[in-house]
């Protein structure tokens, strides 16, 4: 049984995708084993959302090593960081409807904000703004939090769902995208003094992620559901030419430091592909592994960082000419946000026991569509007709404990059968 099903995602998987996993090349097989020298120019400590166990790692980047694995709250989808160069993490938990602060230093939660449906994007403004803003997908609207409080202040209500979300370097404008009716996409513009929108960007269908450029003057946003990516200028809050296509859904995208390129991730791939920003051209691809889901990169740092939600995984890049992959490192289950800070306060992280989260209504595994804690096959045969028409958000595709922004991919449904087969449901 367990091949057969096995079977049926694959022909699926390879009807609808129309590829292979690419062959590795020389980056890949240069890749270093887990836990390597130190990286030269290596700073600060990154950390990573795990979404199917619930947990964020917490890495110093100068040893590539796992210094604490802090449990927050269901389905972390989403990590920003504090300006202080990073010693807070806030980290969106969809499936829990909270947002838990991680404090680097010493490699715990210190408090957990409750906030609207669905939190799916956050971000922090520019140094000394105390201001936190958390898009809440199901809630149609953008929660407001004071940080040194930790509480929720406002909420600014937008049209549609809510997910990607960013600032501009002078904390003056923050963008949202959202989907509407019909999967209709677009990206609302927000003053943040006075929590009014000043404009709304349309884009393709779907969007999810957005990464702004360091000098604030341009913005690249992936749309889930066209296949695309699209530029608009900030200055105009117009876009800047057509959508760039793409064969897959793209997952994320980060702009380098000196906004010279960008980094891309899709859903199905294999690879990261890097995007020349004054052309729009696509210049090179990188192998990295199964499902990359994340980009995590700094000022002052060398290294670009890429989460694998379908290994467990996270790839270490080196920029430069070569853009070589350097090492790999073993983090939680399911790796699905990552966010790099500039300062090695995780280095003073003494890690102390946790409590156990307070279980949330709603599934308990990925293929729990119902909620009763059993996987069942024709909730795997509703997965696979959720893969094969697209985004999870659709209509006749409930949560089903799939991540969201991610949709049903192949490591999902792998996820679902072995649920289903080992009669238990394992990590949400």
């Amino acid at each position: 049984m367990r091949a057969l099903l096995l079977s049926l995602i694959v022909v699926a998987v390879l009807g609808v995708e129309g590829t292979a996993p690419p062959a590795f090349g020389a980056a890949a097989a240069a890749t270093a084993a887990p836990g390597a020298a130190p990286l030269p120019g290596a700073s600060g400590c990154l950390y990573v959302a795990n979404l199917l166990e619930n947990t964020v790692s917490i890495v110093d980047t100068t040893t590539d090593t796992v210094v604490a694995t802090v449990p927050v709250g269901t389905s972390p989808d989403a990590i920003a960081l504090s300006t202080d160069g990073g010693r807070f993490a806030y980290v969106a938990n969809y499936g829990s409807n909270d947002v838990s602060v991680i404090d680097g230093s010493v490699g715990g939660v210190i408090a957990t904000i409750r906030v609207g449906s669905g939190p799916a994007g956050i971000t922090t403004a520019s140094p000394n703004v105390p201001l936190l803003w958390v898009a809440d997908k199901n809630e149609h609207a953008v929660a407001v939090i004071d940080t040194t409080t930790n509480t929720v202040t406002t909420k600014i209500p937008v049209s549609g769902s809510p997910e990607g979300i960013g600032i501009r370097r002078n904390g003056g404008t923050l963008y949202v995208t959202t989907t509407g009716p019909g999967g209709s996409g677009s990206v609302v513009a927000i003053d943040c003094a006075t929590n009014a929108v000043m404009a709304t960007i349309p884009v393709p269908a779907r969007p999810n992620r957005i990464s702004l450029s360091h000098q604030g003057t341009f913005a690249y946003v992936t749309n889930f559901g066209a296949f695309s990516i699209s530029r608009f200028d900030t200055t105009t809050n117009g876009v800047t030419g057509p959508a760039i296509g793409l064969t897959l859904k793209p997952a994320a995208i980060s702009v380098t430091p000196d906004d010279r390129f960008a980094y891309l991730a899709s859903v199905g791939s294999f690879s990261v592909t890097i995007i020349r920003t004054a052309t729009d051209a696509v210049v090179t691809s990188i192998p990295v592994g199964t499902e990359p889901a994340a980009i995590a990169m700094q000022r002052g740092s060398p290294y670009t960082y890429v989460a694998k939600f379908g290994s467990d995984m996270v790839s270490v890049i080196a920029r430069n000419r070569r853009n070589t992959v350097v090492d790999t490192i073993a983090v939680g289950h399911g790796p699905f946000a990552a966010a790099l800070g500039r300062y090695a306060y995780c280095r003073m992280a003494t890690p102390t026991p946790q409590p156990t989260p307070t279980p949330t209504v709603g599934p308990k595994c990925i293929g729990d569509c119902n909620a009763d804690g059993v996987v069942t096959l024709p909730e795997i045969m509703q997965l696979i007709h959720c893969f094969l028409i697209g985004p999870l958000d659709q209509t006749g595709c409930p949560d089903c404990g799939v991540p969201a922004g991610i949709g049903v991919t192949v490591p999902v449904l792998v996820q679902a059968v072995n649920n289903l087969l080992n009669g238990t449901c394992g990590p949400r």
